[in-house]
C-alpha cells in the first residue's frame, strides 16, 4: 500500500511540474516552414499598358521564426511564377507577315502571353505585448523586399517594380486548444524605396548595365502620401505531434504607386503548410 501511494504521489508531482515546465518552454522555440502557394496578381501600370493584367501563380514559400518569452522574429521567403493576361483579351496573337524582293511572302504568328515573376523576402521583429490566457499580441517592425518582373507587359515592353519598405507590424495569436492555433496579421509601411522603370519604359546605360541603371534611374525614397502597401495575412496551424505542424494561411496585399505614372496591384495567396517545431 506504501509503495502504490509513493507512486501516486510521485505521478502527482511530475504532473503537476510538467504543467508548470510545459507553457513556458512553449513560449521559447523555433519553426521551418516550407509551404505551397497558389496566388492571384492584378495589376494595372499605366506607365506600360493601359490595360489591367490579371495572372494566376504557384509558388513556394520558406519560412523561420523563434519565439522567446518576450519577443519574436522571423524571416520569411517566397516566389512565384504565372501568365499575365489582360482581363479584357486574354491571349493576343499577332500575325507578323514581311515581303521579299522576289514578291514570295512569309508569315509568322507570335502569342503574347507575357510570363510574370513576383517575389518577397521579409525579416521582422516583434515584441509581445500582453498574454491573457489563450491570447497574444505583439508588435514590432519588419524590412519587407517585394518585386515584380515581366519582360512581355504591354506590347513587347519589359515591366519591373521592387520596394524595400519598413513596415509597422502587428500580430495577435490565439491558442484553441493545446494542438490548434490561429493567427492574424497586419502590417504598413512607414516608408519606403521604391524602384521602376522610367517614364520611357526602357533603360539605356551602357556603362552600368540594365539591372544597376534600372535601381539608379528608378529609385526614390517615398512616404505614406505617394507609396501605399496594406498587408493583411490568417493562418490556422494543427499541431500533430512535439515536432510536426501542418496549416493553412491566406494573405492579402494591396499596393498603389504614383509616380511617374500611378499603378494599382493587388494579390491573394492560399498555402499549404508543414512546419517543424524545435
Amino acid at each position: 500500500m506504501k509503495r502504490i501511494y509513493y507512486s501516486r504521489t510521485m505521478l502527482a508531482l511530475l504532473l503537476l511540474v510538467s504543467s508548470r515546465i510545459l507553457p513556458a518552454q512553449d513560449l521559447k522555440k523555433s519553426t521551418l516552414q516550407i509551404a505551397y502557394t497558389r496566388s492571384t496578381f492584378r495589376f494595372l501600370d499605366k506607365q506600360a499598358s493601359p490595360l489591367v493584367y490579371h495572372a494566376n501563380l504557384n509558388g513556394i514559400a520558406l519560412a523561420y521564426e523563434h519565439t522567446a518569452p518576450k519577443s519574436r522574429r522571423y524571416i520569411k521567403f517566397q516566389a512565384g511564377l504565372g501568365t499575365a493576361l489582360p482581363k479584357e483579351h486574354g491571349a493576343r496573337e499577332f500575325i507578323l507577315s514581311n515581303t521579299d524582293f522576289y514578291g514570295e511572302t512569309t508569315t509568322v504568328s507570335v502569342l503574347h502571353a507575357p510570363t510574370l515573376y513576383l517575389g518577397q523576402l521579409e525579416a521582422g521583429y516583434l515584441r509581445r505585448l500582453q498574454v491573457k490566457g489563450n491570447n497574444q499580441l505583439f508588435a514590432g517592425i519588419s524590412l519587407q523586399e517585394w518585386i515584380g518582373y515581366s519582360d512581355n507587359i504591354g506590347f513587347w515592353s519589359t515591366w519591373g517594380m521592387n520596394s524595400l519598405a519598413l513596415n509597422a507590424v502587428l500580430q495577435y495569436e490565439k491558442s484553441f486548444f493545446p494542438n490548434q492555433k490561429f493567427r492574424i496579421g497586419a502590417s504598413l509601411p512607414i516608408l519606403a524605396l521604391v524602384s521602376r522603370m522610367p517614364y520611357s519604359n526602357s533603360i539605356s546605360d551602357p556603362e552600368k548595365g540594365d539591372f544597376r541603371a534600372f535601381f539608379a534611374e528608378g529609385s526614390h525614397l517615398t512616404f505614406v502620401p505617394q507609396y501605399q502597401r496594406i498587408n493583411l495575412d490568417a493562418a490556422y496551424q494543427f499541431r500533430l505531434n512535439y515536432h510536426w505542424q501542418v496549416g493553412l494561411a491566406y494573405d492579402f496585399n494591396w499596393q498603389h504607386y504614383s509616380q511617374p505614372r500611378s499603378i494599382r496591384a493587388y494579390q491573394q495567396a492560399v498555402s499549404a503548410q508543414v512546419n517543424y517545431l524545435f
